[in-house]
């Protein structure tokens, strides 16, 4: 179980200082473990990374050579496109679509737009210059943070600024510190070298 979904380097980690992505795919995985013959998965893509969400699918193709039935409300629709049998359109709290896996696939960008789903075909990632500079005299500054624990070191001199109206994503792949960070910022966890300021004020 651990071996399928990738999850070896949870083993005998602190659930809560988990990021967000690694404590779905461990809610999952405890699923997994019960083996049931009917599996009910709530956006199980939520918060994973493109790595995990390859695991979930392997998973998902295992469990349907089974013979298990699944039933999966999901946003995110391209690493399922070649898999579910039907897919059950709801609007208002009723059924208005029951399509078959051709019919789901055929659908036209325009109709998939019209009807609020999300893209069937996974984008491509390119590989990107980092045009973006840290500027001290920025009103929001987060200067040289870092962040380690008793077993390994989180965030190593993390430098972001911005100033208002900006909007600042933070992403990147599961347990690579977007939570810690997060937390940091919020004030939840205090940072072990580093300094955050606002319009020169800590």
């Amino acid at each position: 179980m651990v071996r399928d979904l990738g999850i070896e380097r949870l083993k005998n980690r602190n659930v809560f200082m988990m990021s967000g992505g690694e404590k779905q795919l461990l809610a999952i995985a405890s699923i997994y473990a019960t083996n049931p013959d009917v599996y009910v998965f709530d956006e199980p893509s939520a918060n994973i990374d493109e790595y995990g969400i390859e695991r979930i699918r392997e998973m998902l193709i295992n469990l349907k050579t089974q013979g298990k039935t699944i039933i999966i409300s999901e946003h995110r629709l391209y690493y399922l496109m070649d898999l579910i049998d039907r897919a059950i359109y709801l609007q208002d709290g009723k059924i208005k679509y029951v399509f078959s896996n051709v019919e789901f696939s055929s659908i036209s960008d325009d109709s998939r737009k019209k009807l609020g789903l999300r893209t069937f075909v996974r984008k491509k990632n390119d590989d990107f210059a980092n045009p973006v500079t840290f500027c001290e005299s920025d009103d929001f500054v987060v200067s040289n943070l870092e962040y380690e624990n008793k077993k390994q070191k989180i965030l190593d001199k993390i430098n972001i600024s911005g100033n208002k109206g900006d909007i600042i994503a933070i992403t990147g792949k599961n347990g690579q510190g977007k939570t810690t960070l997060m937390r940091i910022l919020c004030g939840l966890l205090k940072e072990n070298e580093g300094k955050i300021s606002y319009k020169g004020s800590p």
